[in-house]
């Protein structure tokens, strides 16, 4: 009869005890990652909105923010960095520690194409966040002030082709949603308007307000109760379908431009390198918020919809959507100043 040793040669024993020894280096490696996810999170979490307050980013981050807090069992301490189209307030949250502490509430549109206007970024809008989960959609809206007499976007085309260069738009700065649809909107239709870029959302609707610029592509969440109250007027929205808000303003699409939809994604980003079990935990409790009535009905009405996802399905819509603006950027050249 052989012996066990001939059966089993000394080299395997070898290479067992060395794959033996290699997964208790990793399961020790894992533990602290378990032991912290478990205990995630045990102080507040900030989120930074890349954009002052008062802008329709802001409005839907602290519309969020208390329900969240609640899921969480911890603080949510929103933290406004605005300008550079956004590029501060991320650059501070791409350099936060990879602990889940710190998150970036973002949209999808700008976030991803300020990379196309600035040379030397300090950070990769993709490469250095990881997604966590979309939270909200909500479509833009043309928005003028009362005294453009144009009523409707046929209306407004013939007024700013009849006066090239003189009606001016705002935005919350270069490179921001505001900004860009703005630009797609010019390209599209072949006219041209002014873009005066601001600080922010707020900055630009007082100026908007203030008839100093007569035009807005403006998020809807910020826009409605100036519509809803005469102070501005709406001219079309960018989604597939009317806001139940604004039942009587058309789309773009309806008003015989079919191939102009946009519409605004929002979501929840962390440094690259969190540990997934941490991700994990903060897509649950943003999951559980978005869901939850008050919050669903408060953000209808500002005409947006709560629409969550997996970290993995935020991931991939931010490196669509870089690819998609990243070459509107580069066809109508846009820079930054």
């Amino acid at each position: 009869m052989r012996t066990l040793d001939r059966l089993w040669p000394a080299s395997w024993s070898r290479m067992l005890a060395m794959h033996l020894a290699a997964m208790g280096l990793a399961c020790a490696a894992m533990a602290p990652v378990a032991a912290v996810a478990q205990d995630f999170p045990n102080r507040p979490v900030k989120v930074i909105v890349t954009y002052p307050p008062g802008g329709g980013t802001d409005v839907l981050a602290r519309l969020i923010q208390p329900v969240l807090a609640e899921n969480l069992g911890q603080s949510v301490v929103i933290e406004n960095k605005g300008g550079a189209g956004g590029s501060i307030g991320a650059a501070q949250a791409a350099r936060a520690p990879a602990d889940g502490y710190t998150l970036l509430f973002a949209s999808a549109l700008p976030h991803t194409a300020v990379a196309g206007m600035y040379q030397k970024l300090p950070y990769s809008p993709t490469n250095d966040f990881a997604g966590v989960s979309m939270a909200t959609t909500l479509p833009y809206v043309i928005v003028a002030n009362t005294a453009v007499p144009a009523k409707n976007l046929s209306e407004l085309l013939a007024l700013v082709r009849a006066k090239p260069g003189v009606l001016n738009f705002e935005s919350a700065g270069i490179g921001s949603s505001t900004h860009l649809v703005g630009e797609l909107f010019k390209k599209a239709f072949k006219v041209d308007v002014t873009h005066v870029p601001f600080t922010g959302g707020g900055p630009g609707l007082s100026a908007l307000l203030a008839n100093q610029v007569q035009l807005g592509f403006e998020n809807l969440a910020a826009m409605v109760p100036y519509i809803q109250s005469g102070k501005l007027r709406a001219i079309a929205v960018t989604g597939a379908r009317r806001s139940p808000l604004l039942p009587n303003v058309p789309t773009i699409a309806e008003s015989g431009y079919p191939e102009f939809t946009v519409t605004g994604q929002f979501g929840y980003l962390v440094p690259a390198g969190v540990p997934r079990p941490v991700i994990a935990r903060l897509n649950a409790a943003i999951d559980k918020t978005m869901k939850n009535p008050a919050v669903v009905a408060n953000l209808a009405k500002l005409g947006a919809e709560a629409e969550t996802s997996t970290p993995e399905a935020f991931d991939k819509l931010m490196k669509q959507e870089s690819a998609n603006w990243l070459g509107i950027i580069k066809e109508l050249g846009i820079k930054a100043e």
